[in-house]
């Protein structure tokens, strides 16, 4: 990815995978990297599923747009 916009976050519950994929869908590259390292397409709701949430993860966007909108999506209640 060119340019990179990072946001460290824990994700609590599945819904916030959804919200996170349905985003990412709109998105140019969204990556999401657990703390064991492991990355995943964040436009794939399998490959989000195979990671780790215990502790926070980081979620890589190509642009500051697309990281306030997942930020905004991972927000609502």
């Amino acid at each position: 990815m060119s340019g990179q916009y990072d946001y460290l976050v824990r994700i609590k519950n599945f819904i916030q995978c959804q919200r996170l994929n349905a985003v990412a869908q709109e998105c140019i590259q969204v990556a999401v990297i657990d703390c064991n390292g492991s990355k995943a397409d964040a436009k794939s709701l399998l490959s989000l599923m195979s990671l780790d949430y215990s502790r926070k993860v980081r979620i890589i966007t190509s642009t500051a747009e697309e990281l306030y909108a997942i930020r905004t999506a991972l927000r609502l209640k």
